[in-house]
């Protein structure tokens, strides 16, 4: 018998991610069953209706069979088959509505985010716009007192033509 080969060491300079274990929760934020219970059944009300419903349906078509009254039995299955039916469109009515609000209240928190994270970036960006008019007013102010002290351009003649030879073209 050969001996399970041990897992292979995680190479140099590579890092893992820890497993987290979502279970157990700390003792102090684990419900008891009675209060999950309680939760679910305030949560979607039909479902548990409909699974005490359904179950007494099923144990009336028992008591039924064993009496041996076979329409009974017949009467009673068919409305386990409804009950349930009934029961699992509450348990996906159920989903639904809850997906839905949740997906809200998730959109509500990233709307909110976005828009403190937009504020945030506009006074950024207008911070940043107002740093770079102060430099560019500097720049054309430093550029305006040389052309001032350098009097007129090198390339002008006193008429006020350009010396530049390829201008006849």
């Amino acid at each position: 018998m050969s001996q399970p080969e041990a897992p292979a060491a995680p190479e140099a300079g590579v890092t893992h991610r820890p497993i987290v274990a979502a279970w157990p929760l700390p003792p102090e934020e684990q419900e008891t069953w009675t209060e999950k219970a309680t939760r679910k059944f305030k949560q979607n009300p039909w479902v548990p209706l409909g699974l005490f419903a359904t179950a007494g349906a099923f144990v009336m078509a028992s008591i039924k069979f064993k009496q041996g009254e076979h329409s009974k039995l017949n009467y009673w299955l068919r409305w386990r088959v409804v009950l349930q039916g009934i029961t699992v469109l509450a348990l996906v009515q159920g989903a639904g509505s809850y997906t839905v609000k949740n997906v809200k209240k998730a959109a509500d928190e990233q709307d909110r985010f976005i828009a403190s994270v937009s504020e945030e970036k506009r006074e950024e960006e207008r911070r940043r716009f107002a740093q770079r008019l102060a430099e560019a007013e500097e720049n054309e102010r430093i550029d305006q007192i040389a052309r001032n002290a350098s009097g007129k351009n090198s390339s002008e003649n006193e008429g006020g033509k350009s010396r530049n030879w390829w201008k006849p073209w």
